[in-house]
């Protein structure tokens, strides 16, 4: 059986290593493999594009990896993303990745894989579709509208592109909300990886967590607040989620289901079969048993604690209304009391004016008081509305009441 590098290794060298920019001649240990970096581009191109090529010294394999979206100081990136849903043509970055391609295998002889993530993923994408060669990709961009609308009618059964798509990455959610699945061309797996909460929102995107001592990546980040039931790790590193043979070592997918060559039943296969069952498939059910049992625990634990943190959200709740001033004259304000308000503000002088003219009785007097009156009787139709308006009041208190009731 003919070896390869792995979909594993492509993983991690496309969303961890391609991003720390290792330099020319340095030695990459990926999953107990050996990569040498044998050409590096990084921060010369215009459009932005960034990549390494390395070799794999087991196989001697040739592979281009291309960086994704990152921070630059003119924001190439960022640009070129754009342009892949606001325009219809090939951005430039793409267009430069198709030429680097060219240049580096004129320079080896020949480049057996691309791979990439994010934006990488894409420019990858664009390559293979291009050049015709075996692309992997994390959580990739979309291709360009242009170079879409021209595969179809195409076949496109014989594209050797794997697109590894996560349940949290922000980009795959995004792509498939807008319907661009159809720009992203070859094979698509599903990897469920990732953690829901926001703090890892980013690295769900790449797929992992760089140790802030070592700078490598981390196998498993700590969540939860220690002394608490909820504190634990969670393993973290996006190439662990890809499923291979226990065999061969190849990523099954839907693509190389019953693909794969005969295996002999004899000693040496029992014994590969027997030691893979016990290092990686029953590590993995001890692994999800402990995920299981913990989350059991913070349930129980959590349900112990229901009635009490009810109580504890609703004090809470009356304290936040007892300390808003405004809200809490509105919530205190009465049908009697906005009624006395608002005779208040006619009645007194109304009162004064009726015992003044019962009081005097000259022709001068009777002519005012003629004439009060006819402005009074002008001022009845508004006067009326009062009532009706602090009957509107009281009813919208009472509802804004009964909402705060059943939110509480």
């Amino acid at each position: 059986m003919t070896k390869r590098t792995s979909d594993q290794d492509f993983i991690k060298l496309s969303g961890f290593y391609i991003y720390k920019h290792p330099q020319k001649k340095n030695k990459l240990i990926i999953n107990d493999h050996i990569y040498i970096v044998k050409q590096i581009y990084y921060n010369h191109s215009p459009s932005g594009l960034d990549a390494m090529v390395v070799e794999n010294k087991a196989t001697h394999e040739i592979s281009l990896i291309y960086e994704g979206t990152q921070k630059e100081k003119h924001n190439q990136d960022v640009l070129t993303d754009a342009d892949l849903v606001l325009s219809d043509a090939t951005p430039r970055q793409f267009k430069d990745a198709d030429q680097f391609f060219r240049k580096m295998k004129k320079k080896y002889g020949r480049i057996d894989h691309v791979a990439g993530n994010s934006l990488g993923g894409a420019l990858a994408n664009y390559v293979a579709v291009e050049e015709g060669v075996h692309s992997v990709t994390l959580y990739p961009a979309i291709l360009p509208q242009e170079v879409a609308d021209g595969m179809k009618g195409k076949k496109t059964d014989k594209l050797r592109i794997t697109n590894y798509c996560g349940s949290y990455d922000p980009l795959t959610l995004l792509e498939n909300a807008a319907g661009f699945g159809n720009r992203l061309p070859g094979e698509k797996v599903k990897l469920d990886f990732g953690i829901s909460w926001f703090k890892w929102f980013a690295n769900n995107h790449t797929g992992y967590i760089a140790d802030k001592q070592t700078g490598m990546p981390m196998e498993k980040v700590t969540i939860g607040q220690k002394g608490t039931v909820s504190y634990g790790k969670i393993r973290f590193s996006a190439d662990a989620w890809i499923p291979a043979s226990v065999w061969t070592g190849e990523t099954l997918t839907v693509a190389s289901a019953g693909k794969g060559q005969k295996i002999d039943i004899d000693t040496d296969h029992i014994g590969q079969l027997a030691q893979a069952l016990e290092t990686r498939i029953l590590a993995a059910c001890v692994e999800s048993f402990q995920y299981l049992k913990k989350s059991i625990e913070i349930v129980e634990t959590e349900g112990t604690r229901l009635d009490n943190r009810k109580t504890k959200l609703q004090h809470a709740f009356d304290a936040i209304t007892i300390e808003n001033q405004v809200l809490k004259e509105i919530l205190h304000i009465g049908e009697k009391w906005l009624a006395e308000k608002a005779l208040l503000a006619v009645s007194p002088d109304i009162s004064r004016f009726l015992k003044l003219k019962d009081a005097v009785h000259i022709p001068f007097a009777d002519q005012m008081f003629a004439a009060v009156e006819a402005a009074a009787a002008r001022l009845a139709g508004p006067l009326l509305e009062i009532p009706y308006t602090v009957q509107k009041i009281i009813h919208a208190i009472d509802k804004m009441k009964e909402a705060l009731a059943n939110l509480k």
